[in-house]
């Protein structure tokens, strides 16, 4: 494909950098698009996890809202980057790694979304076929499928659930994705805030709740044990989200000012995760007295409320389910499949061809396959993305600090080509940045047994993200600096600016010798 091309067919796409004219949205949109997207039951759960392992309900919501307040920072970070350029994720990509190299970190992101739209998809879909047969009275309930061990009205409800999530990606777009998230927002909001008054009313109160003692109290079995859990809580409440700081850049490059955006993405993200597993926290000890039994499934609990709430229980868990997997799955992955087609598919074809792709994974025989391992791989496989996080931090804030020769993004000599199109500062950074990840990551899969990894290394695993992302920004920053240096160095030391071939070398990690 020729320069031209080329450069038509990236001006051309979805992907084409911001005009200052497309720049419009509000804090309120990040917030809302936040909302939608940490609306769901892994945020539901956060906390309650906790609580089993001995905290008081304040101190595991207090947990969830420290690490989530580590975790907007990168991406408050980026975003501004983001806003700043006005660049799509794998154009941002493309910055540090060439346009080669980007098809990694690309590639993984696009993979992660796909995994997890399969299983959200299938989540969603259950509560669709909950709804529909309490509807009918029952009347969906038949025997399993030959072989996919779903009825034919599951199976149904999965593929139709998926089929409405991607048409209405195609159908949208950017900016009708942004209306949508501005409407369920406050839905969603609001259905929060019904389930813990149905909770107050039904239990009489939340005196179960405020009335347990943590176990690490004075006194308590575990007193005096605090830092033993809570810093290991920490580094996984902040690891949950970091992935969606690689593509954050997605949404901000529409932001009217760096200032909207990182005001919206603090409300949205620590504040709307936390309350959403405060939400969790008190339905869950409000279950006790209502049912006699703690119920941690939000699907269950809904399943048991009866009448109207239960009817409309189940359409909010089937719009936070829609809303989860169009922002932090969906979408991000239709992106990085256009810049894989070098730009021929647009947003819409690229969603329809990746959600497809999400509903021929059948996760319901996944699950039952692997036991539940997937979800271990794919959090595994979000982990691994976190250098390339620290990597654009440092590359966006400290290298990129002047404007971006858009004409040249496409250019196989130009000055972003990186050596044969590899930005080998980046690829070198991140490959020994994923290194406190791996161990922990083979250790769940079973690749490795918790004898040949050292006690120190494993315990350090919860952390590993966090300490991927400094590592790799660390690295990064030291081969540029020291690639800057020899530039300075060579034989124009009076230029105040590389030439195009120089920053070429520059950017892939190697100067002239």
């Amino acid at each position: 494909m020729s320069d031209s091309v080329a450069q038509q067919g990236l001006l051309g796409s979805d992907l084409r950098p911001t005009a200052p004219s497309d720049r419009s949205w509000e804090w309120r949109d990040f917030a809302s698009i936040w909302l939608g997207t940490v609306a769901c039951v892994p945020s539901y759960l956060l906390a309650c996890g906790m609580l089993d392992h001995g905290m008081a309900w304040w101190q595991a919501v207090s947990v969830v809202f420290l690490g989530n307040l580590v975790v907007v920072l990168p991406m408050v970070l980026v975003g501004s980057v983001g806003a700043r350029l006005g660049l799509a994720h794998p154009i941002m990509l493309q910055l540090s790694f060439g346009p080669l190299g980007a098809r990694l970190p690309v590639a993984l992101r696009m993979v992660l979304g796909l995994g997890w739209f399969s299983l959200q998809t299938w989540v969603g879909a259950q509560v669709i076929y909950v709804l529909l047969n309490e509807l009918t009275f029952g009347m969906l309930k038949q025997d399993p499928l030959p072989l996919l061990g779903i009825n034919i009205w599951q199976l149904l409800c999965f593929v139709g659930f998926g089929l409405a999530q991607i048409e209405l990606v195609r159908r949208a777009g950017m900016e009708g994705l942004r209306r949508f998230a501005r409407l369920a927002a406050p839905v969603l909001a609001g259905a929060g805030a019904l389930f813990v008054l149905w909770a107050w009313v039904q239990a009489d109160g939340f005196t179960s709740m405020l009335s347990t003692t943590s176990r690490f109290a004075e006194g308590q079995p575990m007193s005096g044990q605090e830092m033993a859990v809570f810093p290991q809580y920490l580094g996984e409440m902040a690891a949950l989200w970091l992935f969606m700081a690689v593509n954050i850049s997605d949404y901000t490059r529409f932001s009217a000012t760096g200032r909207q955006q990182a005001l919206g993405q603090l409300l949205g993200l620590p504040i709307g995760l936390t309350l959403f597993s405060l939400v969790g926290v008190t339905v869950s000890f409000a279950t006790v007295d209502i049912f006699n039994a703690e119920l941690r499934d939000p699907l269950a609990v809904v399943q048991r409320m009866g009448g109207f709430f239960q009817f409309l229980g189940l359409l909010l868990l089937g719009l936070a389910a829609l809303t989860t997997n169009i922002f932090a799955h969906l979408l991000p992955a239709s992106i990085g499949l256009v810049s894989f087609s070098s730009y021929r598919l647009d947003l819409g074809s690229a969603s329809k061809w990746l959600g497809l792709t999400g509903l021929l994974l059948m996760p319901f025989m996944l699950l039952e396959s692997t036991g539940g391992g997937v979800f271990t791989w794919l959090t595994g496989l979000g982990a691994l993305l976190s250098p390339v996080v620290g990597i654009l931090l440092v590359d966006g804030l400290l290298f990129r600090v002047g404007p971006i020769d858009v004409a040249a993004l496409v250019e196989p000599q130009g000055p972003y080509s990186g050596t044969g199109g590899l930005g080998f500062c980046a690829l070198l950074a991140t490959l020994i940045g994923v290194a406190p990840v791996v161990p922990g990551l083979l250790m769940g899969l079973g690749i490795l047994g918790s004898d040949v990894v050292p006690q120190r290394l494993e315990m350090l695993y919860p952390f590993s993200p966090i300490l991927s992302l400094l590592l790799a920004a660390a690295i990064y920053f030291v081969l540029r600096k020291g690639v800057d240096l020899i530039m300075n160095r060579s034989e124009n030391p009076s230029t105040d600016h590389p030439t195009a071939g120089e920053q070429s070398a520059v950017d892939s990690g190697f100067g002239a010798q």
